[in-house]
């Protein structure tokens, strides 16, 4: 216990302002490890669920790592972020993308890297775990106005028969009527690499059942 009393108007102020700062990094002055492992065993106090903690952090100071770390979140992120930028109607938004832009062309010129990693691997998915996927694909494009979309999966650790199995599998935390994977027009076709083979998922609008087929 502190010998001096907390202003918790100060801390108020700290969780109420600024929630993340990109444009006014400061690229020249070094961080210390010690400070870093302060901001760490602080940011570990946050709770996880169940209490898991599964997770640990690398950190990367080296000039050519953090390059290749650029251009690895460069070819995945930059299409998106632009787009993004370019395109949203509301400016709070706009701005957002536009700072998460002006990061990404500085990333290799910030003096240290916190990555959080998440321990362990779903080595062996449950059989509904595509059809979730797929889920999570539809919900995603529809947010953001996609049609026409093409989902490609691959479960190396499940057989087609799984797939298929898992897909009639009642979801017992969302009900999802059969044919809400394709909703409307937005999801064209499902194409699935299994341990066994590639199939692909339909769904029989005239006889309310998904089929799956051999490819």
């Amino acid at each position: 216990m502190a010998d001096y009393p907390l202003d918790t108007t100060v801390t108020d102020h700290l969780l109420s302002t600024t929630r993340a700062v990109r444009k006014r990094l400061d690229l020249e002055r070094p961080v210390e490890r010690e400070v870093l492992l302060e901001c760490l065993r602080l940011a570990v106090q946050s709770p996880t669920g169940s209490n898991s903690q599964n997770w640990h952090w690398v950190v990367v100071t080296d000039p050519a790592k953090r390059v290749r770390l650029k251009e690895l979140y460069d070819g995945m992120a930059r299409p998106y972020l632009e787009s993004q930028a370019e395109h949203a109607a509301d400016p709070q938004t706009k701005r957002v993308y536009q700072s998460a832009v002006y990061l990404l062309n500085i990333l290799d010129r910030v003096p240290v890297h916190v990555i959080p990693c998440v321990e362990g691997r779903l080595d062996n998915p449950e059989p509904f775990a595509a059809r979730d996927a797929a889920m999570g694909a539809l919900e995603t494009a529809q947010q953001y106005g996609v049609h026409g979309l093409e989902v490609h999966m691959e479960f190396d650790a499940l057989k087609m028969a799984d797939i298929e199995r898992g897909w009639n599998t009642p979801d017992v935390r969302a009900a999802r009527p059969p044919g809400t994977v394709f909703d409307g027009d937005t999801v064209a076709r499902i194409e699935i690499q299994c341990s066994d083979g590639r199939m692909v998922v339909r769904y029989d609008s005239a006889t309310g059942a998904y089929t799956f087929e051999r490819i």
